[in-house]
């Protein structure tokens, strides 16, 4: 295509569009015009790519799933039971003198002063960054909050990653 052409082409959209904006910028109104009734308006193409989209649907659900790993951040975690048999003979099972022994053992880990309530932060300013990189909004803000929650650098890529996944194309 030269530039005459192109230039002519140019010329003819902004005739098109000139005279379907200008007189309602004259009169200070938008111009309406009526779409035949078996036309698809571009916001409802939207409004259904919104709502059926696996990607869109996806994104929610992760973002979801963000939101609610906040809660339990803030939580001890679990107990742990754990049963040993120490020492058994291999042909009877039986104990072995004088080392052997069953055991049941429950431990409860008692996080430091202060580590929930940062687990907690960490996953808040994920889940930020999360919503801010779906909504393809500035993501600064959400970093800098990440920063000063002590969130590393490998866990805000990852919730980056988890909304916008990766590039797998290798640089030669």
């Amino acid at each position: 295509m030269n530039l005459t052409h192109a230039s002519s082409v140019l010329l003819r959209w902004l005739g098109a569009v000139s005279t379907f904006l200008l007189p309602g910028i004259a009169t200070g109104q938008t111009p309406s015009v009526a779409a035949p009734p078996d036309s698809l308006s571009l916001a409802a193409v939207y409004v259904r790519l919104h709502a059926g989209t696996p990607r869109i649907m996806a994104a929610r659900a992760a973002a979801q799933a963000a939101a609610e790993r906040v809660g339990p951040a803030r939580r001890p975690p679990d107990p742990e039971l754990q049963f040993a048999l120490m020492n058994r003979e291999i042909p009877g099972f039986g104990l072995s003198d004088p080392l052997g022994m069953n055991q049941i053992q429950l431990t409860q880990m008692i996080p430091i002063a202060g580590k929930v309530g940062l687990a907690a932060d960490v996953e808040r300013a994920l889940t930020a960054v999360r919503h801010a990189t779906e909504a393809k909004d500035n993501v600064l803000p959400a970093l800098i909050e990440a920063a000063r929650a002590r969130v590393t650098v490998g866990e805000t890529m990852t919730a980056m990653a988890e909304v916008l996944g990766r590039c797998d194309t290798a640089v030669v």
